[in-house]
């Protein structure tokens, strides 16, 4: 993920350098806050040896969260005031520990129907998002698309003896906002609401590669900035 950080930055950063020859631009900085929901579903797959021997677990979550980032991002005023830019999230979210238990079935003597208690939680940071805006006629309204990525942690002590390493998601979003300069034009501040679809992540365990988890991530959030054009 640090590459592709890099690489994130070094693209706005060029094109900005290239643009500057051609058109004004004005850099702008700011801080948000955004409160929003992640949708997660997902699955565990626990297999021995042989395929026959199987079974599957399925789950669903929503995930509450309110976080705040910091952003810098560029206004081409002869490209219609389009801006484009990042914004970093420093800090980390975590989710709450969620519990199962599992009864054996007395039927079955499949190590994969062993009983017990299972718990996990994850942890995201160091969300990045690349994004543009494009303005709506001069109005103040604007359209909003963009590329996130998250670095995913996995803390999970499950009854089965999987471990799972760490990974990192990808996804894309949508949103739709206002801008508004303040009196005096001290300063702005946008209102917007966004989507995230993200990618679908499946990892193998670390210690059995005969189990594996799928799953499956959006969202939703509304945010508010306060920022400053130079």
């Amino acid at each position: 993920m640090r590459k592709l950080k890099i690489l994130f930055a070094s693209l706005v950063l060029a094109l900005g350098g290239y643009v500057s020859a051609q058109a004004e631009i004005g850099i702008s900085v700011g801080a948000t806050a955004t409160a929003g929901a992640f949708f997660a579903s997902g699955s565990e797959t626990e297999t021995d040896a042989t395929p026959d021997d199987s079974g599957v677990e399925d789950g669903n979550d929503a995930i509450v969260y309110g976080m705040t980032s910091v952003f810098v991002d560029y206004t081409i005023e002869q490209a219609g005031g389009i801006r484009i830019g990042i914004d970093y999230v420093p800090e980390t979210l975590s989710t709450a520990t969620q519990g199962r238990t599992d009864t054996a079935d007395p039927n079955a003597d499949s190590d994969t129907n062993n009983s017990g208690t299972s718990e996990v939680s994850v942890d995201f940071s160091d969300l990045i998002t690349a994004y543009i805006e494009v303005p709506i006629f001069g109005s103040g309204a604007y359209l909003k698309a963009g590329y996130k990525d998250v670095d995913v942690k996995t803390k999970e002590v499950l009854h089965t003896g999987s471990t799972y390493g760490d990974t990192s998601m990808q996804g894309y979003m949508i949103g739709f906002g206002g801008k508004a300069n303040l009196p005096g034009d001290v300063a702005f501040v946008k209102f917007e609401g966004s989507y995230t679809d993200f990618d679908d992540i499946s990892l193998t365990s670390e210690t059995n590669t005969h189990n594996k988890v799928q799953a499956e991530v959006e969202g939703v959030a509304l945010s508010v900035s306060l920022g400053k054009t130079f």
